[in-house]
């Protein structure tokens, strides 16, 4: 009871469950600690939408250029991957597989974060989807060959399902019944920034491996953020 006490999001418990639950000190209502940790929580949502709207900018980088060449001309039907330091190169098929993997990872993603939600926390299964994130912008800004960067959005791909998964059970679970729409919204929106951001980066014609460094951001400042929260008050009650 103390570590639901300390949590400081009691205000998301109703009437009925203070009814249910009439055991529990008085307190008085403050939104602060839900706000921050909404922020914390989302902050993994604008994660997902990197890895998501990296494919664009990379995949423009990455697709194999077609050559054609006339006696007097050498034409290149993507110019943007004529440097052989930043080209792989990819073809259409190892293309498709590119983009598809992060889906095909998360799927079983989702399947693991139902049951570790419940087995080991909200926070712990958003803590543990950082190291597969890192994982997959690591693999995928080093990558030499097409497994590489395959096998590190598969991996982002996981991430992807332990987020999707804990992130709005979190915040349900913590947002007081006056405010929880609007802290629910923020993972859609956040979600789109994450889409946006590096499609933004993108359009300064960054070569796609300085890409994948600076979209790992939104993952290292969500695990920082959650680092600093607690558990989620549902969780703390059925434990």
């Amino acid at each position: 009871m103390k570590r639901l006490r300390d949590s400081g999001y009691l205000d998301n418990l109703s009437t009925c469950s203070s009814d249910l639950y009439p055991h529990l000190p008085p307190h008085q209502p403050s939104h602060a600690a839900q706000y921050f940790a909404t922020i914390a929580a989302t902050m993994g949502a604008m994660a997902v939408g990197s890895v998501t709207g990296y494919t664009s900018p990379a995949e423009v980088q990455l697709d194999k250029p077609t050559i054609t060449t006339t006696p007097s001309t050498l034409t290149y039907t993507n110019t943007n991957t004529i440097n052989s330091t930043s080209w792989l190169p990819l073809d259409s098929i190892q293309s498709s597989w590119f983009v598809a993997s992060p889906f095909l990872g998360a799927a079983v993603g989702a399947v693991i974060g139902g049951v570790a939600i419940n087995w080991v926390g909200r926070r712990t299964t958003m803590l543990a989807s950082f190291p597969l994130f890192l994982i997959n912008w690591v693999l995928v800004a080093s990558a030499q060959n097409f497994w590489m960067l395959v096998s590190g959005r598969l991996v982002a791909g996981v991430s992807i399902g332990l987020t999707c998964t804990a992130v709005p059970t979190f915040i349900a679970e913590c947002a007081s019944p006056d405010i929880r729409g609007a802290l629910g919204s923020t993972f859609q929106i956040m979600l789109a920034v994450g889409v946006v951001y590096p499609l933004a980066l993108g359009t300064l014609v960054i070569s796609w491996r300085w890409l994948a460094v600076l979209s790992a951001i939104p993952a290292i400042v969500h695990f920082g953020l959650v680092f600093f929260i607690k558990e989620s008050p549902i969780f703390l009650m059925a434990k």
